[in-house]
C-alpha cells in the first residue's frame, strides 16, 4: 500500500470517531493525541507544523480562532498561512481546551502541545507514535502523519480545485500539489458508475 494514499471514507470515519470519543472521555490514550489526529486529519498541517503551535495560533482567551495560522518560523516553506477551520474542529477544539489542556499553559505564548525535550514542544517522533497508537485503535493498522495530510489533500480536492489544495497546504510549487491529483480505484471505479 503506497504511503500517499489517502483514507477511504470508512476509515476517515472510524478514525474521526474514535479521536472523538477519545476527547469525550479518554481511555488508556490522552485527548492531547486524538486532537493532534484530528488538526492534521482536517486542515493537512504538517507534523512538524503541528509540533511547534502555540496556544495562541489556535485560541483567543478559551475561543477557537476560525483560522488556523501557520506562522513563518513553523511552516516548512518559511512563508506564513492561514488554515481556515471548520465547525466541527472548532468545538472539538473548545471541548478538548477546556477540559484537557493544563490552565497553566493557556497564556498564548506557550506550546499548545508542550513537551519533555529541550526544545519544550512535543516531538515529531512523539506525534508519530501516537497517531500510529490511535490509527491502530480505529482502523486495525498503524498510519503516520503524512497519510492524514493526504487523506485532507484529497478530501479537498473533490470540493474545491488544485491552487485551493496548494495554498492550504503550503506547496510552494503546483508540482508538489499534483501528487495528490492521481485518482485510485475508488476514484476510477466511481467515475465508471456515473457514466
Amino acid at each position: 500500500m503506497s504511503a500517499f494514499r489517502s483514507l477511504t471514507n470508512d476509515d476517515y470515519t472510524r478514525l474521526y470517531s474514535v479521536c472523538e470519543a477519545l476527547i469525550i472521555a479518554p481511555r488508556h490514550i490522552p485527548a492531547n493525541h486524538a486532537i493532534q489526529v484530528l488538526i492534521m486529519l482536517l486542515t493537512g498541517i504538517r507534523v512538524g507544523e503541528l509540533s511547534q503551535l502555540l496556544v495562541s495560533d489556535l485560541f483567543i482567551g478559551d475561543t477557537p480562532v476560525t483560522s488556523l495560522r501557520v506562522r513563518a518560523e513553523i511552516a516548512k516553506t518559511k512563508k506564513e498561512r492561514t488554515i481556515p477551520i471548520s465547525s466541527e474542529l472548532s468545538g472539538l477544539l473548545k471541548l478538548w481546551y477546556m477540559r484537557h489542556h493544563s490552565p497553566l499553559h493557556r497564556d498564548g505564548s506557550y506550546w499548545l502541545f508542550p513537551g519533555r525535550g529541550k526544545t519544550g514542544h512535543v516531538s515529531t517522533r512523539q506525534i508519530e507514535r501516537s497517531t500510529a497508537t490511535i490509527s491502530t485503535r480505529a482502523l486495525g493498522r498503524a498510519i503516520n502523519p503524512h497519510r492524514l495530510r493526504h487523506t485532507f489533500a484529497t478530501r479537498l480536492l473533490k470540493v474545491s480545485n488544485t491552487r485551493i489544495v496548494q495554498v492550504l497546504l503550503g506547496h510552494k510549487s503546483l508540482q508538489s500539489t499534483q501528487i495528490y491529483t492521481h485518482p485510485d480505484g475508488e476514484q476510477l471505479q466511481q467515475a465508471i458508475d456515473r457514466l
